[in-house]
């Protein structure tokens, strides 16, 4: 019996899959906390997934989730 979860089973997730996890829903909190907008929350989310060890510091920079 072929089984697509027996594939996956037993492979370890790269640790750059859990930054970009971690930079997309830190991204999304801090664009829409700071800009109080959706999009802004969109577009941090996208951001921080593909750019995590970039948005992440740049946030924390800004004040995480603080208004302008």
């Amino acid at each position: 019996m072929f089984s697509i979860a027996a594939e996956f089973e037993d492979k370890p997730v790269p640790l750059w899959q859990y930054l970009s996890l971690a930079g997309a829903a830190s991204g999304a909190y801090h664009g829409y906390r700071r800009n109080d907008s959706v999009g802004w929350a969109i577009g941090w989310a996208f951001l921080g997934g593909a750019f995590p060890v970039i948005t992440i510091p740049v946030s924390l920079a800004q004040g995480y989730g603080k208004r302008k």
